[in-house]
């Protein structure tokens, strides 16, 4: 099946395709301390969760600033004190976010498996066109404007500042972390080019993300199986059962021999031309 390489790759293409892209306005043209922190992860008690300030700089053993799993404008909300209905309203930007996410994915695999392929042989320009491909279908992601702006709008006036504060304030650490490593020829990269590379590496991580959720829901596994197969309406509703039960079951990492039943019962439902396509997907994926 496709690797979690490809979520890497194809936010390299984005990140090729989108390079000249100003950073958000949020982001700092100056480098300000980035005071004291804790472990987003770390499970802090209540004690020390009550003592500990409030900020997404949390400086790991080797010295270098931990990035969020999560986008950093929802890291931060993370991190205030919201009501429920200024909570649900965040909630709200990140699950249609992540709607979209798995949208993208379910619907560009052979885009995802052709960016990897330009990725791994090192083809700069395949990158670059597949990268102009995929910024447009990702356009959906940007429609409502730049994600910080939108999750700063559905939070209260008087905690805006706030908010600011802490993107500034990780934003600043990260392009002070930049800047003390040198680049292969020896130069200093600068604050546009280190905010760049972060933005490709967050989205990289959303994509993969993505990819584990459709992959565990079962649509990722439907869509490569049935790629190029026009399913009657029943038939679709049971083969997605199917694989749905499938997966509850056996899990992703199913021996193969669980698989060649799952592809077994599935070739029941399908007529002999609709097999003759079945078949050259199993095929792809070994």
């Amino acid at each position: 099946m496709l690797t979690v390489l490809a979520c890497g790759a194809v936010a390299a293409a984005v990140g090729v395709c989108c390079a000249g892209e100003p950073p958000a306005a949020a982001e700092p043209s100056a480098v300000a301390p980035p005071g004291e922190s804790r472990p987003a992860l770390a499970g802090p008690t209540v004690r020390e969760e009550e003592a500990a300030p409030r900020t997404l700089v949390v400086i790991g053993f080797d010295g270098a600033v931990r990035r969020p799993e999560k986008p950093v404008e929802f890291a931060a909300a993370d991190l205030l004190q919201l009501d429920e209905q200024t909570r649900a309203a965040v909630d709200v930007i990140a699950v249609e976010r992540a709607l979209l996410l798995d949208a993208f994915v379910s619907a560009n695999l052979d885009l995802l498996t052709q960016v990897e392929t330009a990725s791994n042989t090192g083809d700069t320009m395949g990158l670059l066109a597949l990268g102009q491909r995929a910024w447009a279908e990702t356009e959906p992601l940007r429609a409502g404007g730049p994600l910080s702006e939108r999750v700063r709008a559905a939070l209260p006036e008087g905690q805006r500042a706030a908010y600011d504060r802490l993107l500034l304030e990780y934003w600043a650490a990260v392009i002070a972390e930049g800047k003390r490593k040198p680049k292969p020829d020896g130069r200093t990269p600068g604050r546009f080019e280190i905010i760049a590379q972060e933005r490709m590496e967050s989205f990289g991580r959303e994509v993969e993300q993505a990819f584990a959720r459709v992959l565990v829901s079962g649509e990722l596994v439907y869509r490569m199986l049935l790629d190029g197969i026009e399913l009657r309406p029943e038939q679709a509703e049971k083969i997605r059962g199917m694989i749905a039960d499938f997966i509850e079951q056996h899990g992703v990492d199913a021996p193969e021999k669980e698989w060649a039943v799952l592809g077994v019962g599935i070739a029941a439902h399908l007529s002999p031309e609709q097999m003759v396509r079945f078949a050259e997907n199993v095929k792809k994926l070994r």
